[in-house]
């Protein structure tokens, strides 16, 4: 998955970010069991990846808080 600029998500639902957080997730997951066995990620933009999480989840969640 490509890193997401800021502009890209802030145009996108609630329901579209939620499904780019679960693909990212999965994406994250599979690298983590890569981190465990072998001590490297298998995608080198791991923590670009958590970031990105992280902020699809406050987009999600300031989209939720508007009326």
């Amino acid at each position: 998955m490509a890193v997401l600029k800021k502009n890209e998500l802030k145009a996108m639902d609630a329901a579209a970010l939620q499904k780019k957080l679960e693909e990212l997730e999965a994406e994250i997951f599979s690298s983590m069991g890569a981190i465990h066995s072998t001590g490297k990620p298998s995608n080198p933009k791991y923590r670009e990846l958590k970031r990105l999480r992280a902020t699809i989840k406050q987009m999600i969640a300031s989209k939720q808080k508007k009326p």
